[in-house]
């Protein structure tokens, strides 16, 4: 599992609309991963960037660290909810 200081926009770039299930206790939410966006330069290895996930309405979960795992990815990130519109709630993560 890659820690959160180590991860670029390229570990995700290709992850973009793909599936990962947030890892809860008692099973998991199905979030997609809808957005992976460079953000300004900064002095961050790899640069900053910005992952915008959407899962379902409701349950709403609060910001906090997630473990996050695809078919060929398993990552644990800081996630907040930004947004809770009709076609579910949506989640971001900044790494800057």
């Amino acid at each position: 599992m890659e820690t959160p200081a180590a991860l670029t926009l390229a570990d995700f770039a290709d992850f973009q609309g793909a599936r990962f299930s947030m890892q809860l206790e008692g099973g998991g939410l199905e979030l997609v991963l809808e957005k992976v966006e460079p953000l300004r330069l900064s002095a961050r290895p790899g640069s900053s960037f910005r992952l915008v996930f959407r899962g379902p309405r409701e349950p709403l979960y609060p910001q906090g660290t997630y473990l996050l795992e695809s078919s060929e990815l398993a990552v644990e990130i800081f996630l907040v909810p930004i947004a809770q519109e009709d076609a579910g709630t949506v989640y971001e993560a900044i790494f800057n």
